[in-house]
Parts: C-alpha cells; sequence; structure tokens
C-alpha cells in the first residue's frame, strides 16, 4: 500500500477503536448504564495509534482539541500524523479535520472528514450489560470511505472492569461495510472487530485494539491489519 492510503487506514482504524468512545460520559443507575458526550472547552485528547499489516506497521498520533460547546453541541478539531512508516518518517502534512457532535456523539457537521459516523451513535436511553445498538460506520470519506453505500456497526456492551484505581467500561463493536453495486471502487468490502476500554470517571479511552479485513478488487485474498490505540 502506499503511505497515503495507509495513513487513511490507520485513521479509520482510529475512527472505529478510539474516537467513537473517546468523551462519553458513563454513569448507572440500578444495573443501567448511560452513555453520554462530556466535552468540555479547550479540552485536549492525545492519542498513539500502532497499525500493523502484512507489508508495513505504522505509528500515528493523534489530537482531538475541543473548540467549543454550546447548546448540546460541541466542535471538536482531529488532528492525524504524521507518523511512521516502518521507522521512517512520513513527509506528508497532518490531516486536520472538523467536526460537530451532539451529547449522543451524532454528527452535526456536514462536509467534514468526521461526518461519516465519525463518533459513532450512543444508545437513547440507559442500558444493562449485554445490550447491543446500531450506529453508523466510523470510515471518513476518504479512500477508506469512498464507495462505501452500504455500512453498519454493531456495538455490544460487555461491562465494567477494574484494573487497580482505574475503572473501565468494555465495548464490542463489529464493522461491516461494502461497495454495493460499486465495482469501480478499490475497496469491494470492509470487516472489523474490536474491543474499546473506556475509562468510565472521565469517559476518556484507555486504549483499543481493531482488526479489519478489507476486501480489495486488486487483490484475490483479503487484506488484513490491527491497530492498537492507547491514550498517552
Amino acid at each position: 500500500m502506499m503511505p497515503r492510503t495507509l495513513r487513511q487506514l490507520s485513521t479509520a482504524a482510529f475512527l472505529i477503536g478510539a474516537v467513537a468512545f473517546s468523551s462519553a460520559q458513563i454513569t448507572s443507575k440500578n444495573g443501567l448504564y448511560t452513555f453520554r458526550i462530556n466535552l468540555k472547552p479547550k479540552q485536549v485528547l492525545r492519542y498513539q495509534s500502532d497499525v500493523v499489516t502484512p507489508m508495513v506497521s505504522m505509528k500515528m498520533p493523534s489530537v482531538i482539541k475541543v473548540l467549543s460547546v454550546a447548546n448540546g453541541v460541541a466542535k471538536i478539531e482531529f488532528t492525524n500524523g504524521p507518523g511512521l512508516i516502518n521507522g521512517s518518517a512520513m513527509q506528508d502534512e497532518p490531516v486536520v479535520e472538523v467536526a460537530e457532535i451532539d451529547m449522543r456523539g451524532k454528527p452535526a457537521l456536514s462536509g467534514s472528514y468526521m461526518n461519516s459516523g465519525v463518533f459513532g451513535s450512543f444508545p437513547s436511553g440507559p442500558v444493562k450489560v449485554g445490550a447491543q445498538w446500531k450506529g453508523e460506520v466510523p470510515l471518513g470519506q476518504g479512500a477508506m470511505g469512498a464507495g462505501m453505500s452500504n455500512a453498519s456497526a454493531t456495538y455490544t456492551f460487555l461491562g465494567v472492569k477494574q484494573f487497580g484505581a482505574i475503572k473501565v467500561a468494555s465495548i464490542r463493536v463489529v464493522v461491516n461495510a461494502t461497495s454495493g453495486k460499486d465495482k469501480t471502487s478499490p475497496i469491494q468490502k470492509i470487516a472489523g472487530d474490536g474491543i474499546v476500554q473506556v475509562d468510565t470517571t472521565d469517559g476518556m479511552l484507555r486504549s483499543s485494539t481493531v482488526s479489519l479485513k478489507l476486501f480489495m478488487s486488486s487483490m484475490a485474498k483479503p487484506f488484513d491489519t490491527k491497530a492498537v490505540i492507547k491514550r498517552i
């Protein structure tokens, strides 16, 4: 894969595995959990993603800056890169995009790289452990998301666990996207599966692991990739 495609792959994996739950405040009552966005102006979140494919490995930093919060809508600036490919610095500039999201994480700004469900979609009401809900697929509008007309994401709340002083909520995300009747798309199908660990105190991502299979028109076998994202 070319560096630009790898960057888009890294971005897609990051969006699926991290941003979808990077700022969901998690509260519980009577065994039911409520997920809502809880961002504050000038808040900055920093992440490091490691993406491994059969041919190359990539390290990519990402930064989320909260520009403003008003009337239940947060304006977010997302910067991805530059990163390292097989230990060498990428020469292209960082990708900077802007999105607006409501309290359930649904995008509210059109025309943005982040508009195609980057933040997922939280359940409308309280849910119990084991509950599932559907959401948009956070693939972006670059080469990774282009032509993906049939896309879905299923989220499953696995429960809350204690790791030392940190309590996290575990969420599984299963992604399926196809190009439908568009046989000219370089990517015909995407299948993904991952686990996200979210801090229940501030709602910030602690870690995530996402595996993706890309079924490409130019390759006989699916292209496997794995992304591990950590909050730094």
